[in-house]
């Protein structure tokens, strides 16, 4: 895995490493156990654990949050629902740093 072009997010107890293409999970390490809980050494748009949001299956495409409605497309016919994962294909690039 190239490890130039990924995004390394950590925090006190966790380090993930995201790809910025394809938006997948190609390592975590948790600090306080040693374990590392996922690690891909594959290509990033074959493998990885996918970031899936909007999480879920959202019925009819639509949902609310904090008082704004949100509309997603129906790409599941069968069942009326918007499937997790809109933002697998998309290209992200990083536009600020900021601790949380």
């Amino acid at each position: 895995m190239n490890t130039d072009r990924c995004i390394v997010l950590q925090n006190r107890d966790n380090t993930v490493t995201v790809t910025p293409v394809g938006a997948r999970c190609m390592q975590w390490t948790h600090h306080p156990s040693g374990a590392q809980i996922f690690h891909c050494d594959s290509e990033p748009i074959l493998s990885g654990i996918p970031l899936l949001f909007p999480v879920n299956r959202i019925d009819g495409g639509r949902f609310v949050c904090c008082g704004t409605e949100y509309r997603l497309p129906v790409n599941d016919p069968a069942t009326g629902c918007s499937l997790h994962g809109t933002i697998h294909s998309d290209v992200f690039s990083v536009t600020e740093r900021a601790a949380f």
